[in-house]
């Protein structure tokens, strides 16, 4: 197979002639490879010959890279990971340089990549993680458990973080070299492209230097037009001629060579200005690795309980035991901050998820310091809102949210006051629309069925107090849609409630019609026309026309509008001749109310 040109036809051939399947096949080879590198890691080391012969049966085995990888990490990995092991074991006060040292010797020994340096790397840190976590969880006390959690906060610090620097230098270097030759490839564009320009703006400069001069020789030249007549002039004059136009080309001379000198003037300014070296920007190395994290072990409400606990750790800060077992607070430790963003990194959070963390925690401290001021239920005075706006910019919190805040407060309140008035009976519409106003949830505040019988005593009481069928819309509209109720089933109480009452009422009409009490008549016959506007469909029959023409007399005597008397009309049954009739006999004062009228009416 050595000599084989395609090692991979001839193991294709063996598995034709022997019939083996080729996936099988594949998993014996890879079993072959696996058992030659344990073989040459025996000595817990790996030599150029041994990478050669590993190399050698990878090509006549055909072993793919992910298989080569996987055995690489499991065979070799087993020697740098003993070492991480016992150097991530020593704890933070025993880690020293020379434990460094052996995990770096360990890894170039089996030969590892850094990637899967940190591969193995990333397991045993975790591994360790966890332990400081699980310990914290035991503790009873939540300050020390935060404790527990600043615990591994220094481990990640010294010894984590020096690890994992070691494995990714290589990584980090590549990508800083990598950054300074694209610094320096576009620095050496941006320079090319100020050269062309300016170069560029020479020539630009030249060629209006030539054509001023040009337009000076042509200036020269007209005044050379009498060359013949100067040659007949005395030598004295021909002399000073000569003499002005060799002055006039000096002037040319001189003007173009101002205009050259000045543009090499700003050119040297320009060049001065330039660098001289390019400067490559070299980010700064974070004071911690992040790149190993927790997220993936434990659900997100876990790791922001305990990014949520140590936060309130660094606000309250940490306990002295002193004298006879007494606990002192001490002084707060800024730089309990620094480590909290270090924890958060460590538990794999999110800035989003850290800000809700801290936006929880504001709303919560808000919120008590809101109840404590708001507490004795007299409202909220000017006094006590310069304070709650005090409280919200010491804890940072957004102007929506505090007003939230407030507003759930008070609104509790008034439910608590809504749920009283409604166990005795006082609760009206208004006291519902005003809470509503306040932020009230009527829905959940009140069931269904002690929102329907509100609706239904407001009904009641709207449909016999008087008014008439004026803005009969709030009753069949506006009261429906305070309270929250479902239009069908409102309409149809309201049907039954105006059907009930429109009986009701025209009995007590009639009733007041006998004891000639008038303004008690009024007042049923708007009762009648308001039930009559919600239920026109219902109809009411009386044995006693007359007393039904009574009623109608009266109404009208009593100033009625037009269309109030139509209604009125329409509820009792009378025709338009009746009508007619009453009124002319009420406009001509000739109504009386009788003395003797029936002592029974049929129903």
């Amino acid at each position: 197979m050595d000599t084989a040109e395609s090692p991979a036809k001839v193991l294709q051939s063996i598995c034709e002639k022997l019939q083996f399947p080729p996936d099988i096949a594949a998993g014996v080879n890879a079993g072959n490879y696996r058992t030659k590198m344990s073989t040459l890691m025996e000595k817990k080391s790996l030599t150029d010959e041994d990478v050669d012969a590993l190399a050698r049966v990878r090509r006549l085995l055909c072993i793919p890279k992910s298989e080569v990888d996987a055995c690489t990490v499991d065979i070799c990995g087993a020697v740098y990971a003993s070492s991480v092991r016992y150097a991530l074991g020593v704890g933070v006060e025993a880690f020293v340089p020379e434990l460094r040292d052996r995990c770096k010797r360990a890894k170039d020994a089996v030969r590892l990549t850094d990637d899967m340096a940190l591969t193995i790397l990333s397991a045993e840190v975790k591994k360790a993680f966890m332990i400081y976590i699980k310990d914290a969880r035991v503790k009873p006390d939540k300050r020390d458990q935060s404790k527990e959690l600043r615990k591994m906060v220094y481990f990640n610090t010294a010894v984590v973080t020096p690890m994992v620097r070691d494995v990714t230098r290589a990584a980090a270097e590549d990508a800083a070299k990598e950054l300074a030759e694209l610094m320096k490839e576009a620095q050496a564009a941006a320079k090319k492209e100020e050269e062309e320009e300016a170069a560029a703006a020479a020539v630009a400069a030249a060629a209006a230097a030539a054509e001023a001069a040009a337009a000076k020789a042509a200036e020269a030249g007209a005044a050379g037009e009498g060359e013949a007549a100067l040659a007949e002039k005395p030598e004295g004059e021909a002399a000073a001629a000569a003499t002005a136009a060799d002055k006039t080309e000096g002037d040319v001379d001189v003007v173009v060579g101002e205009v050259v000198g000045e543009k090499t003037a700003e050119e040297e300014a320009e060049e001065e200005e330039k660098p001289k070296e390019p400067e490559v920007v070299v980010e700064e190395t974070p004071k911690y690795q992040k790149e190993i994290n927790v997220s993936a072990d434990l659900e997100v409400d876990q790791r922001t309980g305990m990014y949520q606990d140590y936060l309130m750790f660094c606000i309250q800060g940490d306990t002295i035991t002193g004298p006879m077992g007494i606990e002192m607070e001490a002084e707060r430790d800024q730089s309990e901050f620094v480590r909290l963003t270090q924890l958060g990194d460590i538990l794999g959070l999110t800035p989003m998820e850290v800000g809700m963390v801290h936006k929880g925690l504001a709303d919560k401290a808000y919120r008590a310091q809101a109840e404590q001021i708001l507490g004795d239920g007299r409202g909220l005075t000017k006094e006590r809102a310069e304070k709650l706006r005090e409280v919200q910019a010491s804890l940072s919190l957004p102007e929506a949210d505090a007003q939230r805040i407030i507003k759930g407060i008070t609104s509790q309140k008034t439910a608590k006051d809504m749920q009283a008035q409604v166990a005795m009976g006082t609760l009206t519409i208004a006291d519902v629309r005003r809470m509503k106003e306040e932020g009230v949830e009527i829905e959940i505040v009140l069931s269904p069925d002690k929102r329907m019988a509100l609706f239904r005593k407001n009904a009641e009481s709207r449909l016999t107090d008087g008014s008439g069928s004026s803005d009969l819309s709030a009753l069949s509209e506006t009261l429906v849609s305070d309270l929250g109720l479902d239009p069908v089933k409102a309409k149809s109480e309201l049907l039954k409630i105006a059907n009930d009452k429109k009986r009701s009422t025209m009995v007590m009409a009639v009733s007041e019609l006998r004891q000639k009490q008038v303004s008690a008549i009024v007042r049923s016959c708007k009762n009648l026309v308001a039930c009559h506007g919600v239920a026109p469909e219902s109809k009411l029959a009386w044995g006693v026309q007359e007393e039904l023409g009574d009623i109608y007399s009266v109404f009208a005597m009593e100033g009625a509008t037009d269309e109030e008397k139509a209604k009125l009309q329409e509820a009792l049954g009378l025709d338009d001749a009746t009508t007619a009739g009453l009124r002319e006999i009420v406009g001509a004062g000739k109504f009386q109310l009788k003395q003797d009228v029936a002592d029974e009416a049929i129903f």
